[in-house]
């Protein structure tokens, strides 16, 4: 398992890993339409139970690795098992799954504030250089490689509930059912 700490820009793993996108769709109109400043932390409240549940499921539930939030999208990793693409790309299919069946289910269930709230996920797998960069005592983790860029492109381009995962050919669009 990469530990991103350990990681620097002369320190830094090339893996074949498959990246993953998850974005909240619907958040920025939810945010819009947060006008008091109650609703405002209840917004904040929201996209924090949503980040820690991706999260979990990413890391705990499917052996990811947390990459960086970016607003209201998570950026993951799934490196192992090593050089087997195959596997990889199994295991981040079901994660991108378990992303939509948390969003769906879990979070909805226990935070109904978030029922107009969907997520779109993107995936691609290749080979990625993983590392950490900035100034020292502030390195923030960092990926790059086609399949980053890929997977972050496909995400962008799928509806809310949907999956696109590249085919090599093109995107493939995989749709989740709601509840």
């Amino acid at each position: 398992m990469i530990d991103l700490d350990l990681l620097s820009i002369r320190k830094n793993k090339r893996v074949v890993a498959a990246s993953l996108f998850a974005d909240l769709t619907g958040f920025t109109a939810y945010i819009e339409h947060a006008e008091t400043a109650d609703k405002q932390k209840e917004a904040l409240r929201v996209l924090h139970a949503v980040r820690k549940e991706f999260s979990r499921v990413l890391t705990d539930d499917f052996g990811g690795v947390r990459i960086q939030y970016q607003g209201d999208r998570v950026q993951a990793i799934f490196h192992l098992p090593k050089d087997d693409e195959e596997a990889i790309a199994r295991k981040v299919v079901d994660a991108a799954a378990g992303i939509q069946s948390s969003m769906e289910t879990t979070l909805k269930y226990w935070l109904p504030e978030a029922n107009d709230l969907t997520v779109a996920v993107g995936v691609d797998v290749g080979l990625t250089l993983v590392s950490r960069l900035g100034t020292r005592g502030a390195r923030d983790p960092i990926c790059l490689g086609a399949a980053v860029q890929n997977g972050a492109r496909i995400e962008e381009a799928v509806d809310e509930r949907e999956v696109g995962a590249s085919s090599g050919y093109g995107v493939r669009q995989l749709h989740a059912s709601p509840g």
